[in-house]
């Protein structure tokens, strides 16, 4: 084998590390990154779940003052005589 040949496999062999090395690295990248959505997705779920009686609560008292408000816009809309 002349040194050209020889030269040229050893690049290919490189190559082929490097990109097996790039191929493992895009795997791990993926499995961490459907671990961190995971994480991300699953904490919001569980927080919904821990607060919502708070935030229930909070609908409620929107409604209320809503459905008070709309009566005091009816007072003022029409006062009575």
């Amino acid at each position: 084998m002349d040194p050209d040949h020889k030269r040229l496999l050893e690049l290919a062999e490189e190559n082929n590390r490097m990109l097996h090395k790039l191929l493992n690295d895009l795997r791990w990248r993926r499995f961490w990154g459907f671990i961190r959505w995971a994480v991300i997705i699953g904490s919001a779920i569980g927080l919904y779940y821990w607060f919502q009686p708070y935030i229930d609560t909070l609908v409620s008292v929107y409604t209320q003052g809503l459905g008070q408000l709309s009566e005091l816009q009816g007072l003022f809309s029409n006062p009575p005589r």
